[in-house]
């Protein structure tokens, strides 16, 4: 069977005869999205097609989000049941899952994470992986669920950077603690050749500094311009931090 990956845009009149197309060309799924005035179906391998009602408009998508945010658990699970791409995203090219992550629906989330084969969302164009949305908000208990569901601890978002840079930049010192217990790697670099420790020192986070350090994080590292964390944190003032640098070996 043929797979695509071709966004088809028409309007209402013309239905019929692109959805009967698809079925012709041998297109097993579609997903649904929304863009400005026209509606779209995209596909994909994660909708069936042989349904013309699974092809949605941009109020629905809109009602849908809605429905997210309001935390209308039966709702949602009723329309994931009719059909409805669960990776769908909104407008602005935010996923389903993020909007549940970002305003904490936890049980949303469990919705959400039973009908998503892919949870890591690497290196997106439009958004950070979900793991990031948990990790910057503080919710340990989304994380949690992410991490159970199969999603990398050390997942790259388009800047290269992982989840435990969106939790320093929280200041979510526990969430620290977590990612770093599952095995989030601390010296790993950013595309300007930032580790974590860099972050932390810019935040003026010192016990989640500390906290690196103990964990095996390089007090030597540089950035691509050769910047170094020492130099940082003396220029920043960040004594306590100059003083833990010192101690792990920083030169």
């Amino acid at each position: 069977m043929k797979n695509f990956n071709i966004i088809f845009h028409f309007y209402p009149l013309c239905h019929s005869l692109f959805v009967s197309l698809l079925l012709l060309t041998g297109c097993s799924k579609i997903s649904q999205e929304a863009l400005l005035s026209e509606t779209k179906i995209h596909v994909t391998d994660d909708t069936d097609v042989s349904d013309v009602s699974t092809v949605i408009s941009q109020q629905d998508i809109i009602d849908f989000f809605n429905t997210i945010s309001n935390g209308n658990v039966d709702k949602v699970v009723e329309l994931l049941e009719e059909g409805i791409d669960p990776a769908i995203r909104d407008l602005e090219h935010f996923p389903a899952l993020h909007c549940a992550i970002t305003n904490n629906q936890v049980e949303i989330t469990i919705e959400l994470l039973k009908w998503l084969k892919d949870i890591n969302m690497e290196r997106d164009d439009y958004c950070d992986p979900p793991l990031f949305y948990a990790a910057d908000i503080g919710n340990k208990e989304i994380v949690e669920l992410l991490l159970d569901a199969g999603a990398s601890v050390d997942v790259r978002n388009k800047n290269e950077s992982t989840p435990l840079y969106a939790a320093i930049e929280g200041g979510y010192q526990s969430i620290v603690a977590f990612l770093l217990q599952q095995g989030a790697n601390p010296n790993v670099e950013d595309n300007e050749g930032l580790t974590p420790l860099f972050y932390a020192i810019d935040k003026a986070q010192e016990a989640i500094a500390i906290l690196l350090l103990k964990q095996g994080a390089n007090p030597n590292a540089k950035d691509n311009e050769g910047g170094r964390l020492l130099s940082m944190a003396i220029f920043k003032g960040q004594m306590g931090i100059v003083r833990a640098l010192v101690k792990y070996g920083a030169i």
